[in-house]
């Protein structure tokens, strides 16, 4: 940490001390007035963007897209503080305010939809130790923030929708408590390395990853993986298919031709989607995965199989594909009920309905050539 950041650090620390002393509607009224911002009572706990307890701010959220730029250095300490939403594309000026982290018992912070550029690398992992979620969803970051690792506390990181570029560093690892990671809808690219030992849910889609090198044996409790919209193909399902606790897999338009038939290890897999790829067809191993509840392959042309009715699936997506299922009762709700060896059900009543207008349209033609017999038949008699 240079010298700049440490003479700051100090300043707004021996500021923000003396403020903690007084009353939390007192400071935050102090801070609404010195930014010019309006409010409407004196009681702030009254106020529909704070939540108190005990006359304790716990809760606090200002979310304003005017071309209006706030001075966070000042914001207040509040002892009981737990979460903070800040949200307006002018609000913050494209930095994070080093205030932000020195809250004691700051659990969730989110910054999101705020035009920020950039996190100074000031942060004490001593007074930013309390913060479990940070959010900077949809910002325009350009580099990872890897110095984040120094929040000892941090279980989930969502860095989605900004512009960050290049490969992702095997730093990644160094965060120690990291649960969830969200870096969708990025410029990612090249491999995605190993993650934390704690990881839980994985979203990359939206990037140009190309390959995997994760491994079960460095992060076992991967539940959850979102590779939407990659290039990720068929050798990255192969691997995820090693994650035994791997409850949901969505690979949506990820370049993927089969299905491996490895997947009958996932026996805890509630929820796969690999909608949108050209997977050809469904491997006799998929009739193992005992506890799916949901599953969308649609929009995979080329796609033929047979869902069997030894499954009982909640949902079932099979649109635009050569898939049937054994029984109507297999899938408890399903976009295109297409029975193996029968006809879909709709072509059937539609078929019936074309029946009834054959039908109809014959009947009423031998009534007009009846009708118009006995007419010429009377003409003859006149």
């Amino acid at each position: 940490m240079n010298k700049k950041y440490t003479i700051v650090i100090l300043i707004i620390n021996a500021s923000l001390i003396l403020k903690v002393q007084s009353n939390d509607c007192d400071n935050i009224i102090d801070f609404y007035k010195v930014n010019n911002l309006p409010y409407s009572k004196k009681d702030c706990c009254q106020w529909t963007n704070i939540q108190c307890f005990n006359n304790n701010i716990q809760y606090f959220r200002y979310v304003d897209d005017n071309n209006i730029k706030i001075d966070f250095s000042n914001f207040p300490i509040f002892e009981e503080l737990s979460e903070l939403i800040i949200q307006g594309k002018y609000i913050l000026g494209g930095t994070v305010p080093y205030s932000f982290f020195i809250q004691p018992k700051l659990k969730t912070l989110i910054l999101e939809n705020s035009n920020i550029w950039e996190i100074p690398n000031i942060i004490n992992p001593v007074v930013s130790s309390s913060i479990e979620t940070l959010s900077l969803k949809n910002n325009l970051l350009t580099t990872f923030p890897y110095y984040l690792r120094n929040m000892p506390n941090l279980k989930n990181l969502n860095l989605s929708e900004n512009k960050i570029s290049g490969q992702l560093s095997s730093e990644i690892n160094q965060f120690p408590f990291l649960e969830i990671l969200n870096i969708s809808s990025n410029f990612f690219n090249g491999k995605l390395p190993e993650m934390p030992s704690g990881l839980r849910e994985l979203y990359i889609g939206n990037n140009q990853f190309s390959s995997l090198e994760i491994s079960s044996s460095q992060t076992p409790n991967l539940e959850l993986f979102n590779g939407d919209n990659t290039n990720l193909g068929d050798s990255s399902f192969q691997i995820l298919t090693e994650f035994p606790n791997l409850k949901n897999i969505s690979l949506e338009n990820a370049g993927l031709t089969k299905i491996p038939q490895s997947i009958k290890y996932l026996d805890k897999l509630e929820t796969l989607s690999l909608k949108n790829n050209n997977i050809e067809y469904l491997p006799n191993e998929f009739e193992q995965l005992n506890s799916l509840e949901e599953i969308n392959i649609s929009g995979n042309k080329r796609l033929n199989g047979k869902i069997k009715n030894n499954f009982t699936i909640k949902n079932c997506y099979i649109s635009n594909t050569n898939v049937c299922i054994e029984d109507v009762k297999t899938c408890k709700s399903i976009d295109n009920e297409m029975i193996c060896g029968g006809r879909n059900s709709s072509n059937i009543l539609l078929n019936i309905l074309i029946v009834i207008l054959i039908i109809i349209i014959t009947g009423l033609i031998g009534y007009i050539v009846n009708y118009l017999y006995k007419l010429k038949k009377d003409n003859d008699l006149i």
